[in-house]
């Protein structure tokens, strides 16, 4: 009996980002961000969600993306038009893309991670003329006692006409020993000086001084740790967005907690009104430890994130 025929489902895109290892959506973002400086400092940030990368490395999509994605993919891989990028690969092609990797999210994963903006499609456009953050990492590793040390990644991406000196921030905590210990990182891609504005009990209002300037369509990482706070009786986290956001996460570790009591996010928006940002949020157990990631998209000014859990005391 005839065996059924083989029908190519893998389309080039995939096999082309396995072989650059770029099939995570976090190095995909990357790459895409490195590409569209290049064609426009417009279309930075403006790369597809989890949800649109699996589509289009699934084959899902029919016809071709926008044309400023187009624009992109084609400067990303010289030589490939985007209609060649998105037909079915030859078999000597799928043998590449079968070789052992992580694969795209799944739908179900990639549904959960979609852009929390809904009009995500015009982010783009609002970012034109402003500082614009490409990602925002925090990191809170809390230990039994409560004392918490907090590291704190920003790429930032200048789209204004004037270069970008300082970045002011603030921190603050339900308790601490003292003012809060803030000390820029290694790997800070500028020199970078903490300036004191303001310090009370438990807050402390700084700028971050960059040197040498952020210039007109230049792109750095900032990052800066804190020390000398405590959670004590309510574990929450609140962060304010005072620029566009491509991609904003959170990462805490509480230590010795053994499980959580409960764990949801809330996403504000500059109206006033507040949604759950639990589609976003993703926790686990680790020797002993709670580990809750929250993952949100093209946020804008003036909204706000707040993660609150509970753990047995």
């Amino acid at each position: 009996m005839d065996s059924p025929e083989k029908t190519p489902t893998t389309v080039r895109l995939k096999v082309l980002l396995r072989e650059r290892h770029w099939q995570t959506h976090r190095t995909f973002t990357a790459e895409y961000d490195k590409a569209a400086r290049k064609i426009d400092p417009v279309l930075v940030g403006a790369g597809p969600s989890r949800a649109q990368l699996h589509r289009w490395t699934s084959g899902e999509l029919k016809g071709l993306p926008y044309p400023d994605h187009c624009r992109v993919l084609e400067k990303m891989f010289p030589g490939w038009t985007a209609a060649q990028l998105f037909e079915p690969a030859a078999e000597e092609e799928e043998g590449q893309a079968a070789e052992p990797g992580p694969e795209p999210p799944a739908p179900a994963e990639a549904t959960r991670r979609a852009p929390a903006d809904p009009a995500a499609g015009t982010w783009g456009d609002s970012i034109r003329g402003h500082i614009v953050e490409l990602s925002i990492r925090l990191d809170i590793d809390i230990a039994p006692d409560g004392w918490a040390r907090l590291v704190n990644r920003h790429e930032l991406l200048n789209l204004s006409d004037t270069p970008l000196t300082r970045v002011s921030r603030e921190l603050w905590f339900e308790n601490t020993r003292g003012p809060l210990a803030i000390t820029p990182t290694d790997d800070c891609e500028r020199r970078m000086m903490i300036r004191r504005l303001h310090d009370t009990a438990n807050l402390a209002k700084f700028a971050c001084q960059i040197s040498p300037p952020l210039q007109p369509g230049e792109s750095a990482v900032l990052a800066f740790s804190c020390e000398d706070g405590q959670f004590v009786d309510d574990h929450y986290w609140r962060q304010g967005i005072s620029r566009h956001v491509r991609q904003f996460t959170m990462r805490v570790r509480q230590r010795g907690a053994g499980h959580l009591l409960n764990c949801s996010a809330i996403e504000e928006h500059p109206d006033g009104a507040e949604h759950s940002a639990d589609a976003g949020l993703i926790w686990d157990y680790e020797d002993g430890d709670a580990v809750i990631t929250l993952t949100r998209e093209y946020l804008r000014p003036n909204q706000a994130i707040t993660l609150r859990w509970d753990v047995p005391r």
